[in-house]
Parts: structure tokens; sequence; C-alpha cells
């Protein structure tokens, strides 16, 4: 078989170096994926594994079960292009980021197309959202305009992201993946077929055992500190309170898996303040405040990570600062002492008057909860839970 380009270029796909050539290639690319999001490169190994599994049972032909594992492969190819802001986003999409995510399958194909590629491949990579009823993306085609290749990746895509756990998302048992499956077969957006052989495929198989390489060292910190930084506030060590909430998803993190402390710096009284400052002066002071806070617990307080005993994080709500901390009673008061020199600093040299919160956790204690009684609770005399009964 051979493939022709616009400019003529042929490349026959029976020549073992060719093979070894596009294999070493297709490679490199998915280790490129891996550096960029492993997530995605986790992914697409198990979209191409349960692809093939579906093209086997529908009979086809060796050489499209070949196609069908390649463009599996690199079908998401085109995120490597996706800025983290849009690609790490743990809440919903807004218009602007649906669209730019989007992108990912005309940018993918557009690497391919028109350089001796199997057609199919790119036809994979470009419309593995299309749905048969011409709701997908991105040029919308119906049944009429989509092979079987397409359609098979699409199903296998979808089954794999609802059964995937994300640190953002619950994952959903195989059970619930197929009835939303035969959902969009009722509404024409998945093929019949293709979502019987897969449900028949994953019976008494589960894709998600296919792990692919485990992450080096460098690699995991390297995703560690991608994922932090989105919700680092721009310019300062401190992050949003949302934060938090992720690890709620995410049960193998240590910080749901120990008693742990919040403490929150609330200040009082700041409409009169911005009112009589400006709100940018106040926002300078509020922003000076936090940073000295964190210079005094870095200077008193051993911030190195260990397995067992994770550092502090420092996280904003508004206006107000929030300290996270495995729970120890001895740092703990260290912390108090240190928060209530920062608040004494605050009033002498600002004018600002402001308390601290404390409270005491229990392990796997969801932090939306943690917050809600923390932000609510009246102010507490030492760093213990207190009694709610």
């Amino acid at each position: 078989m051979t493939y022709e380009a616009i400019d003529g270029f042929r490349i026959n796909l029976n020549d073992r170096g060719v093979h070894y050539v596009f294999d070493s290639f297709l490679d490199i690319l998915l280790q490129l994926l891996a550096y960029r999001d492993h997530y995605t490169y986790q992914h697409s190994l198990r979209v191409a594994a349960l692809s093939c599994r579906i093209g086997e049972r529908l009979g086809l032909a060796e050489d499209e079960i070949l196609a069908l594992e390649h463009g599996g492969l690199i079908h998401d190819i085109g995120k490597l292009s996706i800025p983290d802001d849009v690609l790490l986003k743990p809440g919903r999409f807004s218009p602007v980021d649906r669209c730019i995510m989007n992108s990912h399958s005309l940018i993918g194909a557009r690497l391919f197309e028109n350089r001796g590629i199997d057609e199919r491949i790119v036809e994979i990579i470009l419309r593995h959202h299309e749905r048969l009823d011409g709701s997908g993306y991105p040029e919308g085609l119906g049944a009429t305009g989509l092979s079987i290749f397409p359609r098979i990746v699409a199903a296998a895509d979808v089954y794999e992201a609802l059964t995937a756990r994300r640190p953002y998302k619950p994952d959903r048992s195989s059970a619930e993946a197929l009835d939303l499956l035969w959902l969009d077969v009722r509404d024409g957006k998945l093929d019949g077929a293709v979502v019987e052989a897969l449900a028949t495929e994953v019976r008494d198989w589960n894709p998600l055992t296919v792990q692919g390489h485990n992450p080096v060292e460098d690699l995991v910190r390297l995703e560690d500190f991608r994922q932090t930084c989105y919700f680092r506030e721009p310019l300062s060590q401190f992050y949003s309170y949302r934060y938090l909430f992720s690890f709620d998803q995410n049960r193998q993190t240590p910080l749901s898996a120990a008693p742990y402390a919040l403490f929150a710096l609330c200040f009082k009284h700041l409409k009169r303040h911005n009112q009589q400052r400006g709100y940018l002066e106040m926002d300078e002071i509020l922003c000076a405040i936090g940073e000295r806070l964190q210079e005094r617990i870095a200077a008193r307080v051993d911030l190195s990570p260990r397995q067992q005993e994770p550092p502090l994080l420092f996280l904003k709500k508004g206006a107000d600062y929030i300290i996270y901390n495995r729970f120890d009673r001895q740092r703990c008061r260290l912390l108090r002492r240190l928060v209530a020199d920062c608040i004494n600093e605050a009033d002498v040299r600002w004018g600002l008057e402001c308390e601290c919160r404390h409270r005491h956790f229990d392990a796997g204690e969801p932090f939306a909860l943690a917050l809600d009684l923390l932000f609510a609770a009246e102010v507490n005399s030492d760093c213990t839970r207190p009694d709610t009964t």
C-alpha cells in the first residue's frame, strides 16, 4: 500500500524501514506528550488499545487495525499546543476556553496532513470529536462524512475519559460510562455497532490497566509543579484557596491522609479602609502583610517537603489569608505566635484590625466543610478541635 502527498512524495508502508522510522517518530511524540501532560499520554495509550480491540471485534483488516493503533496513540497530539491555563483547568470551561481546547484536533491534523501519512490516521486526529448527528467539531460532519475509524476512536475516547480518574473529577464505573455511551447512541451521536463492540470488550478487560511507562522522578516533580502553578497567585507564593478542593478529589495525596489544621487571618472593616485609602493602596498593604507573614514563618519553621509531613500551604480567599498545616500541636502554637505578631504589626503600622481563626480537622474531612466551619466559627483559644456538640 502506498500513500501519496500533494507534492508527489510516496511512502510504501510495506517497507520495514519505514515502519521503524515511523514507530520511532510516534514514540518521540508520545514522550513529548508524557512530559507535556502525563494524563493525556496515559489516555492516548488506553484509547489506542481499546480502539484496536473494537476494530478486531468488528472484523477490520490488519492494516486497518494498525491505522487505529497509530491514530489512537496520537489522536490528542494537538494538545501539545494548548496553554496550561486551559489544558489543566480544573473547573468549567468558559466559551473562550472551549474554543481554544477544541482547536487541538485541527492543529494535530495539520501536523500530519500532506506529509505522506496514512490518511486514516489524519482522519482520526481531525474527526475523533465529530458526532453522527453533526453536533461535534471541528467541521460538524454527520454520519455520511465519518468513516469507521473516527467512529471507533470517538467511542473509546469518551469511555476512557469517563472511567479514568483525574485530580479534579471523580471517575465513573464501567456500567455508568456504558449507560452514557448508550444514551449517545440513542441520541444519534455515537455508532451503535461500535458501542456494542466496546461494551463486549470491557466486560472482561479494563482499559485502565494500560499504564505505559512509570514517570521518572523529574517528570513527577514537573507535573506537580505545573498543577500547583495553576492555583498560584501571580507574583507571589500564595495559592487560591480552591487548591485545597483538588485534594478532596484525589485521596492519594498526603494532604487527605492525616489530621490537619487551618489558620485564617480575617481582616475587618476593609470597605471603610478601601474608601479612605483607595483600593490600590489597600491591596499593596494586604500583600505586604501576607509577604511578611511568609517571611517570618519561613525563618522559624522547617518548610522542606517530607513524605510524612508536607510543607505548609499559604492560600488566599479574597482579602483573607489561610495557612494549611499538617496537624502538629507544637508547630501550631508556633504558627499562632507568628500570626499574632503579624496581626499586631498590622494594627500598629496600618491601623488594620484582624483576627486569627484556627481549627483542627480529622484526616479526610472535606476541605469545603473545613472552610465553612473555619469562617463561621468564633476565634478559638488553641489549635485544638473545639467541642461542637
